[in-house]
C-alpha cells in the first residue's frame, strides 16, 4: 500500500479547515432553525420572543438527517475532538451506549453549553453519533461477553458429517475467531498463554479445528472466498507469536492447495515454490506439492516427485508417500 503523502499544517490549510467547519456548522444551524420555527411560538406583542424547547425526538430526527461527517463537524464544533475512528474505539470498550454518551459529555464539559434552537446542535448529539455508527460495525464490545463459550463451540463441532452444516459452521466458527482476533488486538495480546488468562480458555484447539473446516469446506466456495480466508488466517498468526512458529508453514501449504483446487496454477504453483525452496522440511513440503498437484495433473506431478527425490533419503517415510502417488 503506498505511502500516505504527509500533509503540513500551515497557516492557510488551517484557515481553510476552520472555514470548512463554520460552513458546515452554519448550514446545519441553517436547518435547524426551519425544524424550529414549527415548534415555536412567538408573541409579537412582547419585545422578547419565547422559544419553545424541541423535544428530543425531535432532536434526533433532525440529526439522523445530517450526514454522518457533518454530525462529527458539529461535534468538534461543541469542542468534542473526536471522529468516526474514535467512536467505534469507545463502542469497543463499553457495550453501553448511554453511558458511553454521559462520560463524553463529562469529559468535554458540554452538558448544557449548547442550545438546539440556538446553536444548531446540544449534547444529546453524541448519543445519536454513537447509535449510527455501533449500526456500522461488525464487532462491538458485547461480542466479548463470552468468548470462552464461542471457542468451545468451535472446538467441539464434528467436521464432514453434514455439506450443510459445515457450511453454516465455518461461518460460525470465522465469527468466533474474529471476535477473539479483534479482542486480542484491543488488549495487546500477543500468545495463547496470555490470552488463556485472559477468556478462561485455550485457543489453540479452536484454531486448528476451524482452519481444517476451512481446508474441507473452501474447496466448494469461491476462488474470492479463499483470497479472504488467506487475508484472516494470516493475521491470526501475526497476532500470536505462538500459532506463527507452529503453524505458519501449514497454513501456507493449506492456502497453496486451495488455490490450486479453485484453479489458480499460478499463484498455487509460485507459493509451493517458495515453499520448498525456504522450509527446513523439504520432504513434507514435497510430499504435499506432488500430492495435490496429482489430483490437478498426473504427469506433472511425477515431475515434482522426481524433483522431491533429490531431497527425500530413500529410508524416509516419505520417499515411499511419494512412490505411492506416482503409482
Amino acid at each position: 500500500m503506498p505511502a500516505k503523502k504527509k500533509v503540513e499544517t500551515t497557516p492557510d490549510n488551517a484557515v481553510s479547515a476552520e472555514k470548512e467547519t463554520k460552513k458546515v456548522v452554519k448550514k446545519a444551524r441553517k436547518t435547524t432553525k426551519k425544524v424550529t420555527k414549527k415548534v415555536e411560538k412567538v408573541v409579537e406583542e412582547k419585545p422578547v420572543k419565547k422559544v419553545k424547547k424541541a423535544t428530543k425526538a425531535v432532536k434526533v430526527a433532525q440529526y439522523n438527517n445530517f450526514a454522518l461527517d457533518t454530525c462529527f463537524e458539529m461535534a468538534r464544533a461543541m469542542g468534542v475532538p473526536m471522529g468516526y475512528h474514535e467512536f467505534t474505539q469507545a463502542l469497543l470498550e463499553e457495550s453501553d451506549i448511554k453511558k458511553i454518551s454521559k462520560e463524553i459529555i463529562k469529559k468535554y464539559d458540554i452538558a448544557k453549553k449548547f442550545s438546539f434552537e440556538e446553536d444548531g446542535y446540544d449534547a444529546d448529539l453524541i448519543e445519536v453519533i454513537l447509535e449510527r455508527v455501533v449500526s456500522t460495525m461488525d464487532i462491538t464490545a458485547s461480542d466479548f461477553n463470552d468468548l470462552s463459550g464461542a471457542l468451545e463451540t468451535v472446538e467441539n463441532y464434528e467436521n464432514g458429517v453434514d455439506a450443510t452444516g459445515d457450511n453454516d459452521q465455518y461461518r460460525i466458527d470465522f465469527n468466533a475467531l474474529k471476535r477473539v482476533l479483534v479482542y486480542a488486538q484491543r488488549k495487546d495480546i500477543h500468545t495463547l498463554a496470555d490470552l488463556e488468562k485472559e477468556i478462561g480458555k485455550d485457543a489453540k484447539k479452536s484454531f486448528v479445528a476451524f482452519t481444517e473446516l476451512a481446508y474441507s469446506v473452501l474447496p466448494n466456495w469461491t476462488v474470492d472466498d479463499v483470497k479472504y480466508y488467506e487475508g484472516f488466517v494470516y493475521s491470526i498468526l501475526a497476532q500470536f507469536n505462538d500459532l506463527y512458529v507452529e503453524f505458519e508453514e501449514k497454513i501456507m501449504m493449506d492456502v497453496s492447495d486451495l488455490y490450486l483446487l479453485k484453479g489458480n496454477l499460478e499463484k498455487g504453483v509460485r507459493d509451493y515454490r517458495y515453499i520448498v525452496r525456504e522450509t527446513s522440511n523439504k520432504e513434507e513440503a514435497y510430499y504435499r506439492f506432488a500430492k495435490i498437484y496429482q489430483e490437478i495433473d498426473a504427469e506433472d506431478a511425477n515431475v515434482i516427485i522426481e524433483e522431491a527425490k533429490r531431497f527425500v533419503s530413500e529410508t524416509s517415510p516419505y520417499f515411499e508417500k511419494l512412490n505411492k502417488i506416482s503409482e
